[in-house]
């Protein structure tokens, strides 16, 4: 099916999914997957979430983290609130995140765990547009108000909905095709990082240019390694995937890579010469 926008392609997908695994990951040496429906109950509770904090369409919220489950629905529930996602390298030190946080304006950032969140405290002084840091692990025991556990996070969007005039499907609705989708950072060849703008249209039109190319459908198992960060795993081992109703694992790590290709025996792998 072709879709005008990311937001209005994840509303179709989880409808069509409700009862299928789509994402897995290996929790305590076993993978665990999460439904459809699960999947949309966290994105919906994260889009609320955004809306209860004034994060609306025009805003950009930062994602830094490594690759997971959590990483993906993050990604659609920012876009699935009419905000635009910042994909942050988690191997940035925490002058290179500063930059990127001021250069897109972010108000919010969603921080794997406790190495992400101390490079923000070590920054957040010089980051006069951060407004909040979302902690993806639940490791916060600060008592600071403007850093959030994830489960938390998606209580506040569970009541926000209460009182809410918009329905889910009005937020996913938000988002027009030339509307900016993503900011992703490249380092280029001189100065500093050039933040690359793609809009709906942009990330929507590569997709169904991948399905005209190649026969993928929803048997597909993906294996994910590659950094969401990066443009290339984002548009085809994310929203590639997802738009199929396609199984994705997340890999370990890129050490694991091996294993968890015999474990998970993906039908596809998306991958760069340094795997090789």
């Amino acid at each position: 099916m072709k879709y005008s926008t990311v937001s209005q392609m994840f509303n179709r997908v989880t409808l069509d999914h409700k009862d299928r695994e789509l994402y897995f990951s290996k929790i305590k040496g076993r993978w665990e997957g999460i439904s459809g429906s699960k999947i949309r109950s966290i994105v919906k509770d994260l889009a609320f979430a955004f809306q209860s904090i004034e994060i609306e369409k025009g805003s950009n919220v930062a994602l830094l983290s490594t690759n997971s489950p959590r990483w993906a629905m993050g990604d659609y529930g920012i876009v699935c609130s009419g905000a635009a996602t910042v994909s942050v390298y988690p191997t940035l030190i925490a002058s290179q995140v500063q930059y990127i946080l001021n250069d897109s304006d972010s108000k919010v950032v969603m921080a794997e765990n406790q190495e992400q969140l101390e490079k923000i405290n070590q920054i957040w002084q010089d980051c006069p547009k951060l407004k909040y840091v979302i902690v993806l692990d639940e490791s916060n025991e600060s008592e600071d108000a403007r850093i959030i556990n994830f489960t938390d996070f998606l209580a506040m969007g569970s009541q926000f909905e209460k009182t809410s005039e918009r329905t889910f499907d009005d937020l996913t609705n938000i988002a027009e095709p030339g509307d900016l989708l993503t900011l992703i950072y490249t380092s280029g060849t001189t100065g500093n990082p050039k933040g690359v703008m793609l809009t709906h249209g942009n990330m929507m039109s590569n997709v169904e240019g991948i399905s005209q190319l190649i026969s993928f459908d929803h048997t597909e198992i993906f294996l994910s390694f590659l950094p969401l960060s990066h443009s290339f795993e984002r548009m085809g081992g994310h929203f590639t995937a997802f738009s199929l109703g396609s199984q994705v694992y997340y890999a370990e790590n890129i050490d694991k890579v091996p294993d968890n290709l015999q474990e998970v025996k993906p039908s596809v792998v998306l991958s760069v010469p340094r795997l090789y």
